[in-house]
């Protein structure tokens, strides 16, 4: 059950990026097609770097006739919204259940400077003017101000994003207790615990998929409800429970679409900037 509350977030994130895309793009995108695509790049996050989810998901998306501009801009949305609105759901349960845990831990200094970075960044004149600053430097053409989010529309998404989030913290709580009884008020905290620790995984591009990162946070914050041993075995088989669950996601593609994935990661991996080529 766990699994399935795991993969339900993946096809969320892939139905809110399609509302992104959709948003300023003549053509519109099908669920099915999104969901597709997001399974495709979510697998890209074995590769370090992370050149590999973004590079996969704009190739996927010219295939189906968009822009890269619009692709580009979606994607750069989608990244910021992930991170910002992890941040949003963990740092205030993180502060209220574990701030002994974490008041001398760097990286509670680090979410919170990278939350507010971002909350300056996302406000609509800013952006567009940092986001095409880039691309000049880069010797890139500008993307068109339509192209960028209102302030409402920024609001909505950080909501959205916001729900994969807590359905992956749900899934998290099952799987503690699938390994060991974990009392039902122990809901929020699990969320908090797990959304943290994965996106600082998913920020440390120097491991693929946050290896090590987010189990060592696990680790620490857990240690508040059981014993080392114990939360060190939690950490480790939730490594297995995520690995599991991209499986069946491997599964759901099918070989075809894994060997279409592994060419694809491959070609994208050494050319992060060319995800905002035009």
């Amino acid at each position: 059950l766990s699994l399935l509350f795991l993969n339900l977030a993946v096809a969320q994130f892939g139905v809110l990026w399609r509302g992104v895309l959709n948003i300023n793009s003549e053509k519109k995108l099908k669920i099915t097609k999104a969901i597709k695509i997001q399974i495709v790049s979510w697998l890209g996050k074995y590769i370090p770097g992370k050149a590999a989810t973004i590079g996969g998901k704009i190739y996927l998306g010219t295939q189906e006739k968009f822009k890269k501009s619009s692709l580009a801009i979606s994607c750069l949305y989608e990244n910021i919204f992930t991170v910002l609105s992890a941040f949003l759901v963990s740092l205030p349960i993180i502060y209220i259940f574990y701030f002994q845990e974490i008041q001398h831990s760097f990286y509670g200094f680090i979410a919170i400077g990278i939350t507010l970075l971002s909350l300056i960044l996302l406000h609509p004149k800013i952006f567009f003017m940092c986001t095409n600053f880039g691309l000049k430097m880069i010797k890139k053409n500008p993307i068109p101000k339509e192209h960028f989010l209102s302030t409402k529309q920024i609001i909505a998404n950080l909501i959205g994003y916001s729900i994969p989030h807590i359905t992956i913290g749900f899934g998290f709580y099952l799987m503690i207790n699938s390994i060991t009884p974990f009392p039902l008020e122990q809901i929020i905290p699990s969320i908090g615990i797990f959304t943290f620790g994965g996106i600082i995984g998913l920020l440390a591009i120097f491991t693929a998929a946050g290896f090590g990162v987010r189990e060592g946070i696990i680790i620490l914050l857990l240690q508040k409800h059981f014993s080392p041993e114990i939360a060190t075995l939690i950490a480790l088989l939730s490594r297995a429970w995520t690995v599991s669950a991209d499986l069946i996601l491997i599964s759901i593609l099918g070989v075809r679409k894994v060997s279409k994935t592994q060419a694809i990661i491959q070609k994208f991996q050494p050319q992060e900037e060319e995800v905002l080529k035009n």
